[in-house]
Formats: structure tokens, C-alpha cells, sequence
């Protein structure tokens, strides 16, 4: 998200902070309006009025870009996909290796949360929910819970893995383990293997539009579902079956 505290506009060489309002919107700081005289003004120079209309011109267009970009970020991370959309494999052999449908997930090795090593080709026999998220996000931490309680439910009678990569930066990425630890109150601690992608690289790889974003990989390694956007409980269940053969309804 865009930090309003860093932007500086520069208008006829005068340079104006723009401050943070309320819920994304910005305001200019007081002495602002005593810089930016208008023709007539007792507190500033006199400046005609053209001059004023293009300085106007230039704080409303980054008012309303700070205003913009939040929403376009909180529309990415929404769901792209119902249950019923075409985001799902009708089965057969591999066709490359890509982060799409029908397509070999990409190999990729990353630092655990716990200091260690986790290399997803490391899961080849295994159902894997590969899952990006990040500790900012408020629509994943919406669907960990859901996430913590199948990886539970399925890990032992139906080999399920559930893969979760943040894509935090080295700093934020510290806090993830506290994270992981406070978990829910519904499922309490979060147990499923976390990865640490802290120079969003494995994100670039797999062509993240935005968090959550999920790939629903099977036992040979093959993704057979993707599902960009958070999902509720029924929508991952409906992810889940394309992956294993016992929930298959």
C-alpha cells in the first residue's frame, strides 16, 4: 500500500508534503494553504489564478491515487473464482512445467519459519495445498483456519500437505512465527509447514496477481486446481477433491 508520509509534490518548485487522513484519504498540512497563496490572498502572494487551478490539478490527482490504490489492491486479493468456474483440471499427463492448470508445479527451495530448509519437489507422493500469503493480509488470515483444520483432518488418513508461503520482507518475515504461534481461537496454533519468501521471488515465479492465491498440486507433482482470491470453507473443499481421490464426491 502506498505510504502517503513519503510523497512530496512538487508544485512551481515549492515541495508539499501530503500527510494520511482517514482510511486512505490524505490531507495537506495547514501551512499549506498559506504557501499556496491565490491572488488576493492577506497570507500569501499574490499568484493568478491559472497558476492555482494547476497546483489543484496536481494535489487532487495524488489524493485520489492514494484514495485508488487501496481499492485496486483490496479488489486483487478478492475471489476471481466461484466453485462452479473453469479453474479446475480435467486430469491427464503433465503438459510443461508452469504454475498453470495441467502443468508441473515449478520446483522451488526456500528458509522455513523455524531456521530450516522446505523444498516443495520434497512432497512428490503427496497432495499438496500450495498457498501464498502474507501477515498483512486480512483476506488469508480469513482462510487459515479453514487451511490449519484440513491440514489436520487429512494429513494422516489422506497424505495432505499444506504449504504456506509468505511473502513477507526479511523484516515483517521475523513476526511470522509469533504469528503461526497466536494462530486462531478457533483452531488455535497454525502447524502446517510455512516457507519464507522474503524477496518475493518463488511469488514471481508463480505469477502472483495478488494474496491469497492458492495451486491445489497432486501426487505427481501436477497442479490440478488454482484459486486466486481467498476462499471459504466449502470453495477449498471443492479444491481439495480435484487433488484427493477420497473426498471425490
Amino acid at each position: 500500500m502506498l505510504d502517503a508520509a513519503r510523497i512530496l509534490v512538487v508544485v512551481d518548485n515549492t515541495a508539499v508534503k501530503v500527510t494520511p487522513g482517514i482510511r486512505g484519504t490524505a490531507q495537506l498540512p495547514p501551512e499549506a494553504g498559506r504557501r499556496v497563496g491565490v491572488s488576493g490572498d492577506a497570507d500569501g502572494p499574490s499568484v493568478p489564478r491559472s497558476s492555482w487551478a494547476a497546483r489543484y490539478r496536481w494535489i487532487a490527482g495524488v489524493v485520489l491515487l492514494l484514495v485508488a490504490a487501496p481499492v485496486v489492491w483490496y479488489g486483487a486479493t478478492q475471489p476471481l473464482a466461484t466453485a462452479g468456474s473453469a479453474v479446475q483440471s480435467g486430469g491427464g499427463v503433465a503438459k510443461g512445467i508452469a504454475p498453470l492448470l495441467d502443468h508441473e508445479a515449478p520446483n522451488f527451495k526456500l528458509r522455513d519459519a523455524g531456521g530450516g530448509n522446505v523444498e516443495l519437489k520434497q512432497f512428490r507422493g503427496r497432495s499438496v495445498l500450495l498457498n501464498f500469503w502474507a501477515t498483512w493480509c486480512a483476506p488469508c488470515r480469513e482462510e487459515m483456519p479453514e487451511m490449519e483444520q484440513f491440514y489436520r483432518q487429512y494429513k494422516d488418513t489422506a497424505g495432505l500437505v499444506v504449504l504456506a508461503v509468505s511473502i513477507d520482507t526479511e523484516g515483517a518475515a521475523k513476526d511470522v512465527p509469533a504469528y503461526l504461534k497466536e494462530g486462531d481461537p478457533k483452531v488455535g496454533s497454525y502447524t502446517f509447514p510455512v516457507a519464507l519468501d522474503t524477496r518475493q521471488e518463488v511469488a514471481k515465479l508463480y505469477r502472483l496477481g495478488g494474496v491469497p492465491s492458492s495451486f491445489f498440486i497432486d501426487t505427481s507433482g501436477v497442479i490440478r486446481a488454482v484459486q486466486p482470491g481467498v476462499m471459504n470453507r466449502q470453495l477449498m473443499l471443492d479444491r481439495l477433491r480435484t487433488i484427493l481421490p477420497t473426498l471425490a464426491s
